[in-house]
């Protein structure tokens, strides 16, 4: 449970980050994209952004070794256990001290959970009673006259879904809501027939442009990332947007006088708004500096281009942001498929891990050190060989976790290989007898279990089992002193390190 709530955090964390990054920019360039692009390619870029708020996934890309990231290993004193048969393998319980930085991850994630369900349900239960009240205080439309010029309106501007017409006399001007199934409120006293035209082409152009469902993704974010200030800026500017686009749609290559008459129509919504104290309507909800901005705009003659490479630019950038490159040795990528993301969340903290890892084999009659870590400065000796007394010796896993591996590993040539992913480490056991090996990927095993047989796969030339242990950055753990010479029963060492970038 904690390791999920840390996951929690570090998705949110590293994606509210990225993401604000590209909003703050996109704030910042709005104003100059807004001369010479439509607004309605900026509305698609600020959905776009919204999406990489919601893309909680990140794509891991392993790149070729270019550098590495060395971990500081303290290896404590050798602790021997007696002898024991092969029927009971040893499995000692480690005590574990109390992670304090993984409790604090844990308290803010479940109050990130909570405050985001408080804020899910209340919203959820307003827009039921929005929907309530606006079926309370609306009837279905009767007049042909005004069912016919919708079924115009549709066909012109080819919308093909299917469209609730209802009149109510406390709105001022029309109204659009709903997703699955659309509804559109019409005033009872809406002026002369082109001007209800007008409102009436301005509610269809945001069911033709699918703005209530970018509305509804900007209502995501905001309901996530409450504690982010910017993602309300990037709503409250999308809003404004989405309006302009609207705008723009319905006065491209019209008139100065059809303009004209469209931005008083405005105007006077806005006053019965204020007089109303209606939240939404044809007019939108805006401030009066972007009110002014406006209705400046719809007075503007200038043609701007629909900005479909700049489009194209933002999602790619967007796809980037979600990708995480990972500095991993390309012979080791099959064995980091899923790492530990707590730990990658905290690097640069200190943090003190123990592990005890269990020797594979009992009884080895002889412990070699036949490979060092050539990519690293200071050649870390990763690997250790157990030579067996005899065939058949079954082997065990150092450590419990899960098995992420199973089968003849050619890369580090050493045969038939277990790998099993623990909290912190990731421990392969390799060399073993073809048709002994009797677990399977996915299973979780206990420190001590069985796991198979010593065997001579891959380069092996006796018996033996030997273990290969990476921390959780796929970086080499220095085993130098983890035991030495022959050994009785089943010695194992509790390894210590510090886990740092």
């Amino acid at each position: 449970m904690g390791s999920f709530l840390s996951t929690i955090l570090f998705t949110l964390i590293s994606t509210t980050l990225s993401g604000s990054i590209l909003a703050a920019l996109f704030l910042w360039l709005s104003p100059k994209l807004g001369k010479r692009f439509q607004p309605r390619a900026k509305v698609l870029l600020w959905n776009l952004i919204c999406l990489r708020f919601l893309a909680f996934m990140r794509l891991s890309i392993p790149l070729p070794f270019i550098g590495m990231r060395k971990s500081q290993v303290v290896i404590s004193t050798i602790e021997a256990m007696p002898a024991m048969a092969a029927s009971k393998p040893v499995i000692s319980q480690t005590v574990s001290k109390p992670d304090y930085v993984l409790y604090l991850i844990c308290a803010l994630s479940s109050l990130w959970f909570f405050i985001t369900a408080g804020i899910f349900i209340y919203r959820i239960w307003k827009s039921k009673q929005e929907k309530y009240l606006f079926f309370q205080c609306s009837i279905p439309v009767k007049d042909e006259i005004l069912q016919n010029l919708c079924s115009e309106l549709c066909r012109e501007m080819k919308i093909k879904q299917k469209i609730n017409i209802r009149e109510s006399e406390y709105f001022s001007s029309p109204l659009v809501f709903g997703i699955r199934k659309a509804f559109l409120l019409i005033p009872e006293e809406y002026g002369s027939k082109e001007e209800l035209e007008m409102m009436l082409r301005h509610e269809l152009a945001h069911l033709k442009n699918h703005d209530i469902e970018s509305r509804l993704l900007h209502w995501l974010v905001c309901c996530l990332y409450w504690f982010n200030p910017i993602v309300y800026m990037m709503q409250k500017r999308a809003e404004a947007e989405i309006e302009l686009a609207c705008d723009y749609d319905i006065l491209s290559q019209k008139s100065m006088d059809y303009r004209s008459q469209y931005q008083q129509i405005v105007l006077r919504s806005l006053v019965k708004q204020v007089e109303q104290r209606t939240a939404v309507n044809f007019a939108g909800s805006c401030s009066k500096k972007e009110i002014f901005y406006r209705l400046s705009q719809m007075t503007d003659m200038t043609v701007r281009k629909k900005g479909r490479w700049l489009v194209f630019l933002m999602a790619l950038v967007v796809f980037m942001a979600c990708l995480t490159y990972r500095n991993f040795i390309r012979e080791d990528t099959i064995t980091l498929t899923s790492l530990s993301a707590p730990y990658r969340f905290l690097q640069g903290c200190l943090i003190n891990t123990e592990v005890d890892l269990q020797c594979p084999i009992e009884n080895p009659i002889e412990i070699l050190w036949p490979h060092v870590y050539e990519k690293s400065p200071d050649k870390v000796r990763h690997r250790i060989v157990y030579i067996a007394p005899e065939e058949d010796v079954p082997a065990y896993a150092p450590v419990e976790g899960k098995i992420i591996y199973v089968g003849f590993w050619k890369h580090e040539a050493m045969g038939y290989s277990v790998i099993i992913q623990n909290k912190h480490l990731i421990v392969a056991v390799g060399h073993l007898k073809k048709d002994a090996i009797n677990v399977s990927v996915g299973e979780k095993v206990e420190r001590g279990q069985q796991i198979g047989l010593a065997g001579m796969s891959g380069m092996a030339n006796v018996v033996c089992a030997e273990i290969l242990v990476r921390d959780s950055y796929g970086n080499p753990v220095d085993l130098t002193g983890f035991t030495s010479g022959k050994c009785q029963g089943m010695p194992f060492k509790r390894v210590t390190y510090n886990l740092t970038n």
